[in-house]
């Protein structure tokens, strides 16, 4: 179902953050905060951004500064 995808990719995108940012539990991250405020820096963002490329190729820089759930409904609707 739809929902349930969405919160697949939602799970796989805290996935991707966590090995990023070096924390154990990516399901406790807050998927309504922004990447810096969950503690990545620039250089982080780019390399989860590198990271997410590899799986969705037209990812844009832009998108990656939003949170958590609206990268995930935009990577979804593409």
């Amino acid at each position: 179902s739809e929902p349930e995808a969405k919160l697949k990719l939602l799970s796989f995108l805290k996935q991707e953050l966590a090995q990023v940012l070096h924390v154990s539990h990516a399901e406790s991250l807050d998927a309504q905060a922004s990447l810096g405020e969950l503690g990545a820096d620039s250089l982080m963002v780019v390399e989860y951004r590198n990271k997410l490329k590899r799986y969705f190729p037209k990812i844009e820089t832009g998108q990656m500064f939003d949170n958590l759930s609206n990268l995930a409904e935009r990577l979804y609707a593409k």
